[in-house]
């Protein structure tokens, strides 16, 4: 992608648009470019579209309305709503709450759609698979809407979801065989869901959004308010268009008009972002998504174009994907048998690799994701709206993952696992189809009304049972790395020398105050 720099009198010599050769000759507003989605023959005309009922409503009527957004949210999976079944949902809902001599009369239903802009609509069918004669018509209106707005490179963004198994190994590993042999929880497919956000020059990427189903996990209970994404709890660990609401306001907004203006030295006045996303059931409704000064604004893709153009699909999120899952390789596996294993004869390492795996935490996991995302090339996210934002693509430009599995592959055979390379492959992309939301069922929208939460959901499931450790046993640890960060040359593991004394100083503090301390997991 060509980039010019602004010329002189420019009081930000940062600033740069888009090439002039790349723009086109359509433009389309923000608020423009999704069509409000049929309702199975019934859909909202009204102006403003609410993401939330009001909380004055009755109960039963803020579940239909809830059970309708998300329908019409979800029309281009291909469900529909129709009118008997808005009566069937809310003679469902008003059971489930207890309501009696409730009826969802004809007439009921009539003045719920006149209290919400409900009208009848005729279906035009609609193709589920990628629509690619609809990339170019959106890729000239947006380029025109780039140029008559003032937009540069910098300002463009564009966020999508993803689901993750943040803990899971192949199941032809030997150490998911020796997995009956070891004590402790079964290791499941643990998933989570998280949102990567950049721009489109690759120099300012958002702080990435994970949810999980606990709203406070036992080994985040100590750190929620440092972590190094943003977190989210749900029951299903996924997106919800609540969440993405917060987030977009708390964390996009907030961080865009900090990057402009303290990093590129930007005048507040001059502020301004779009931000590009598909239709997905998570999404509010795009004339919701302004902040609150009306400059940083929301543009839909068309549907059924996410494999086609959207830059994060574009390699950036099968790339963190790939870096993440090396990084907790290199933290579970174990290559090297340890000396008492070698003297009995024995390789014991499938069974300590399950282990380290199921005492990794979603704390690792949160990190480690924080981690490879802030270290993803600048080029990869600039790479990655080349089809959206240029013409042509050259077949050389595609990103290649080959080195990425036979990498892992590597992995696996050093730590004595004989896997296939296919294996390695179709465990890689077992969370590839999963894309971090879903349709809520009727159990969940009415959690999502009344703000109940089930026990076992608030709780979690994907924690280790936390162990105790002896400030004395600390002690040996933080004296060794002491001694191994004052000896060895590199610079890295020499520059925390003055951190490990510091943690052993407020080890020293902690122990003439407690006898132990609990350590959940690794963390």
């Amino acid at each position: 992608m060509k980039l010019n720099r602004r010329s002189a009198g420019n009081p930000n010599p940062l600033k740069h648009k888009l090439h002039c050769s790349e723009l086109p000759h359509h433009a389309v507003g923000p608020t423009e470019g999704r069509t409000p989605p049929p309702l199975g023959g019934l859909v909202s005309t009204g102006h403003k579209v609410l993401t939330r009922p009001p909380p004055n409503l009755p109960t039963e009527r803020r579940c239909v309305r809830e059970h309708i957004e998300r329908g019409a949210q979800h029309r281009t999976a291909g469900v529909t709503i129709c009118g008997p079944e808005i009566q069937n949902a809310a003679s469902r809902f008003a059971e489930s709450l207890g309501i009696k001599n409730f009826e969802a009369s004809e007439g009921w239903v009539a003045r719920f759609k006149g209290r919400h802009n409900i009208v009848k609509r005729k279906i035009v069918g609609e193709k589920l698979s990628a629509d690619e004669s609809s990339v170019e018509p959106f890729k000239r209106k947006l380029r025109e809407y780039i140029v008559a707005n003032n937009i540069y490179s910098y300002q463009i963004y564009n966020a999508d979801e993803t689901g993750l198994y943040w803990r899971s190994l192949p199941e032809k590993t030997l150490a998911m065989r020796s997995e009956g042999c070891v004590p402790g929880r079964k290791v499941c497919k643990d998933r989570l869901s998280a949102m990567m956000c950049a721009n489109a020059d690759g120099t300012d990427r958002i702080t990435c959004a994970i949810v999980g189903k606990s709203k406070k996990p036992r080994a985040l209970q100590h750190c929620m308010d440092r972590l190094p994404v943003k977190y989210y709890d749900s029951k299903n660990a996924w997106f919800t268009q609540e969440i993405f609401l917060s987030w977009f306001h708390d964390v996009f907004c907030r961080e865009v008009g900090a990057c402009q203006i303290k990093k590129l030295k930007i005048r507040p006045s001059e502020v301004r972002a779009l931000l590009l996303l598909d239709n997905a059931p998570a999404h509010p409704r795009i004339n919701t998504l302004t902040s609150h000064d009306g400059k940083i604004t929301c543009m839909a893709l068309p549907p059924n174009t996410t494999s086609l153009i959207q830059p994060m699909d574009q390699g950036v999120i099968c790339a963190t994907k790939r870096l993440y899952t090396k990084k907790m390789l290199n933290e579970v596996l174990v290559v090297l048998p340890l000396p008492e294993d070698i003297e009995l004869g024995v390789d014991n390492r499938a069974k300590k690799t399950l282990q380290n795996l199921k005492n990794n935490t979603i704390k690792e996991a949160i990190y480690n994701w924080a981690k490879v995302w802030s270290e993803l090339k600048e080029s990869t996210l600039k790479n990655s709206w080349k089809k959206l934002l240029t013409s042509t693509v050259k077949n050389d430009e595609e990103m290649d993952f080959e080195g990425f599995t036979d990498e892992i592959h590597g992995m696996f055979r050093n730590a004595g696992e004989n896997l296939e390379r296919q294996d390695v492959v179709d465990w890689l992309e077992q969370d590839a189809n999963d894309p971090g939301y879903g349709v809520m069922s009727e159990d969940e929208i009415l959690q999502s009304v009344t703000g109940e939460v089930d026990k076992e959901d608030e709780e979690g499931s994907e924690e280790p049972t936390p162990m105790t450790t002896k400030y004395s046993t600390l002690m040996t640890y933080v004296d060794r790395l002491i001694n191994f960060s004052s000896n060895c040359a590199h610079p890295e593991v020499g520059n925390m020398y003055p951190y490990l004394r510091r943690t052993k100083e407020l080890i020293i503090q902690l122990a003439s105050e407690h006898r132990s301390i609990k350590i959940v997991g690794n963390g």
